[in-house]
């Protein structure tokens, strides 16, 4: 389950797995590689990259993921000694898939063996995991294990009365103690941090939530076109190339608002300067932004249907040919490309900037899918579960990483050349929300070397200039209570601009009534949480 309330392109793409949307100007840092470098680092962990296990074609932390073509032979174990205590431990998490009852589930049973301790979780699945954990939160007592979404209510309080101060123990060089954890880049550790303390583990995602571009380059070829767009005219002539009703075609896929918005400049939801975050809200170039946008959909290149479609329709479009451009996330390539036909090939598309001559700049997505609090209850036990945390965040490549993600070779998946195939009807006994408690960084692994080479030289291009969102890791306690509505307003406006039901004049009032309702108290929170992290390296 990746869901989260990061903005998009408000025609269709699935909302995100981390990040609320706060909009407007309230010192965070922006991340990634073109993030600035926030002062101190006394609170965040010492990054300290796993290279026992070397990758196909290396990638690099907020850059591009590892790559993998097959899995290594006789993987070794990265942790000699088994974590648990022989306690119990308990979690609340997710698991879309419900597993068989655990006494009969062999993974289960193995899982108990390898950790050491019998594990007692309980689940739900995505879309009813939130209203799960405000039952459980409302008890008091939390498991030993929590997974907190990002639109979780007011975690600051959350954390301060139910969650370990974990500080002591991550913080800097303390996280060497635990080698899988100092293996997670730092900046997911960024939303683990509260009033300046570590309270929680993060369930990274690197690089895979940035939404890009995607177009069918057989389609474009055909058309005669063989590169990128060069400029937002050449863009549009493109799509214009690409676009026969009469053949049930339309160029895009969806409204590509956050696409054109990337080419004039808007900044990534906030950006920071001289520790002040400002709202892309109120950036000059967003009315530039929407007529652009509204122009394409009036030229008819925009699938008519797009407004009610969700994002996993829009991909269909994309595969069958009936669409030449989609807006997904790079966790997307793969599987675009393997559910591809014969001529299909799907790649990601750069941002161009707006005019001749300018410099269009993607946006990172963040990089957490959510974070984990450890139980006040575990005070005097916090070593033996951060051992557990551990031994689930052993990267990709070791013998743990194997067991944890395909079972037991002969009873849960076979192997083949370096490629583990799941046994179908086995697959459910995995479904234990592990990946949900602590996790190491993504890598794409497939045995197509091609489709992997050229997903990783894309990753580097698109965010070698690429923005980060300057409120990355700080939190508002509005926006978990109202930003959805708040949001919504804003998106329903973007939608009567472009699609001409409203001037874009109309654009500065609906940004004023966002402002009143709400805007101001987030971006005061998100302000105080800056200023709360700021000289701890947690903003």
């Amino acid at each position: 389950m990746d869901a989260a309330l990061s903005r998009r392109s408000f025609l269709g793409a699935a909302v995100l797995a981390v990040a609320a949307t706060p909009v407007l100007a309230a010192c965070g840092s922006g991340g990634g590689p073109a993030g600035p470098a926030p002062a101190g680092a006394g609170t965040l962990p010492t990054y300290v990259p796993f290279n026992g296990v070397a990758p196909d074609s290396p990638g690099a932390a907020g850059r591009a993921s590892d790559v993998f073509f097959r899995y290594p032979a006789s993987p070794a174990r990265a942790i000699a000694a088994i974590p648990g205590d022989g306690k119990p431990f308990t979690a609340l998490t997710i698991a879309d898939i419900a597993p068989p009852a655990l006494g009969a589930n062999q993974f289960w049973q193995r899982v108990n063996e390898r950790i050491g301790s019998p594990y007692q979780p309980s689940f739900a699945p995505g879309a009813d995991y939130p209203a799960k954990f405000a039952t459980v939160s409302a008890g008091g007592a939390m498991p030993d294990f929590f997974t907190v979404l990002p639109d979780t209510p007011s975690q600051t309080e959350l954390f301060a009365a139910t969650a370990l101060d974990l500080s002591e123990h991550l913080a800097g060089d303390a996280i060497k103690d635990y080698p899988s954890l100092a293996n997670i880049p730092t900046e997911s550790w960024r939303g683990t941090v509260f009033n300046g303390r570590i309270y929680a583990l993060p369930i990274t995602r690197g690089i895979q939530n940035t939404w890009v571009m995607y177009s069918r380059k057989d389609l474009l070829a055909a058309a005669g076109i063989t590169a990128d767009p060069r400029d937002f005219a050449d863009f549009e002539a493109q799509l214009k190339a690409l676009t026969d009703p009469s053949r049930n075609r339309w160029a895009l896929a969806s409204v590509p608002l956050d696409y054109v918005r990337q080419m004039l400049g808007v900044p990534n939801r906030w950006s920071a300067e001289g520790g002040t975050l400002t709202s892309a809200l109120s950036h000059a170039a967003q009315q530039e932004a929407l007529e652009a946008t509204r122009k394409l959909v009036e030229a008819g290149y925009v699938n008519p249907d797009a407004a009610t479609s969700p994002n996993e329709r829009q991909k269909t479009w994309l595969l069958a040919g009936s669409s030449a451009f989609g807006w997904f996330t790079l966790s997307a390539w793969p599987t675009l490309k393997t559910e591809g036909s014969g001529a299909y090939d799907a790649r990601g598309t750069t941002v161009p900037g707006f005019a001749a001559g300018g410099v269009g700049r993607a946006w990172l997505g963040d990089p957490n899918h959510s974070i984990v609090g450890i139980s006040k209850a575990n005070k005097d036990r916090v070593k033996t579960i951060l051992k557990m945390a551990d031994w689930l965040a052993t990267p990709f490549g070791t013998e743990e990483y194997l067991f944890r993600n395909y079972g037991v070779e002969g009873v849960h998946y076979t192997m083949a050349d370096g490629t583990p195939t799941p046994i179908a009807d086995k697959s459910p006994e995995r479904s234990l929300g592990l990946s949900y408690l602590s996790a190491p960084p993504r890598v794409n692994f497939a045995p197509l070397k091609e489709v992997l080479l050229a997903n990783q030289k894309f990753e580097f291009a698109v965010t070698e200039n690429a923005v980060g969102n300057a409120a990355t890791g700080l939190y508002s306690n509005t926006q978990s209570r109202r930003g959805v509505a708040l949001d919504t307003a804003i998106k329903n406006l973007e939608l009567d601009i472009v699609l001409g039901r409203k001037p874009v004049s109309a654009w500065a009032a609906g940004v004023q009534t966002y402002l009143n309702n709400g805007g101001k108290a987030i971006a005061a929170e998100l302000q105080k949480a800056a200023d709360a992290n700021r000289g701890t390296g947690g903003s």
